[in-house]
């Protein structure tokens, strides 16, 4: 069966944006000072405003997802780049920093492995005479998750390669949708989409889910489990416009909720 990504990549984008909308509660963010904020376990608050923030100059998203049941590969990698205020296309530019080879944005296979890698990048106009020069960004190691048990209940253990580089943590979170059951009576009693979550640091390695973890889900539904980690950079151009590189890996798992509580 051949994998559909571009559905992937834009059904994950969707559900990343639903998910952190939700766990606000729909309350009024306060403000980040995301720059020079690149170095510690992120909030789900602020993995919000990372994905969700005007970037006035630009941005380029880069992103990788996969069901967890397939490995890593480079050729399903997302490109996205957004429009500037005028509503035209910025001009980017991306260089591997080692081999100073540079990486064509426009076609995503040419990209290859850039996770786990320092990148250099550019946002500018079309001349490129509001590019900064030389900005830098870590993208983590694409992800490689294992779950001990086939359905998702306290104390199964969520294991991941560790990246030490990555200092944002890891970001476990769920859907609950009352589309995807099999049960009336689990759809009857919970009719409303349910997300949650948490951020935990990436070194441990690997990670045991409590019980208070799933106790907002349904016993016995079935829910979209997820896992990523991001790497960004946000900075000015010459313009005073805000500019953003963010990379995130991403691996799901579609599974089922054993919540006795």
């Amino acid at each position: 069966m051949k994998l559909n990504t571009n559905k992937i990549f834009d059904y994950t984008f969707l559900l990343i944006i639903l998910f952190f909308c939700n766990s606000c509660n729909n309350e009024e963010l306060n403000s980040l000072n995301i720059e020079g904020n690149q170095n510690k376990v992120l909030s789900l608050q602020e993995y919000f405003e990372i994905f969700n923030a005007d970037y006035s100059g630009g941005e380029l998203l880069i992103e990788s997802n996969l069901p967890m049941s397939l490995p890593y590969n480079p050729k399903y990698i997302n490109v996205s780049s957004s429009l500037n205020d005028l509503g035209e296309k910025v001009h980017f530019s991306i260089t591997n920093p080692v081999s100073n080879e540079s990486l064509k944005v426009k076609n995503s296979n040419s990209l290859g492995d850039v996770f786990g890698k320092k990148i250099e990048y550019n946002i500018g106009d079309n001349n490129s005479s509001k590019a900064v020069g030389s900005n830098e960004v870590y993208i983590p190691t694409a992800l490689n998750v294992q779950l001990n048990t086939t359905e998702l209940r306290a104390g199964t253990v969520v294991t991941w390669n560790v990246d030490e580089a990555n200092a944002n943590g890891l970001v476990l979170w769920y859907e609950y949708s009352p589309f995807s059951q099999d049960k009336y009576d689990i759809i009857d009693k919970n009719r409303s989409y349910i997300n949650g979550g948490l951020t935990i640091p990436d070194s441990g390695g690997s990670y045991i889910i409590k019980a208070s973890d799933i106790e907002s889900l349904p016993n016995n539904s079935y829910i979209s489990f997820f896992v990523s980690r991001a790497g960004f950079d946000v900075s000015q151009n010459t313009g005073g416009e805000s500019i953003a590189l963010v990379g995130v890996t991403t691996v799901s798992s579609d599974i089922k909720v054993v919540n006795n509580q």
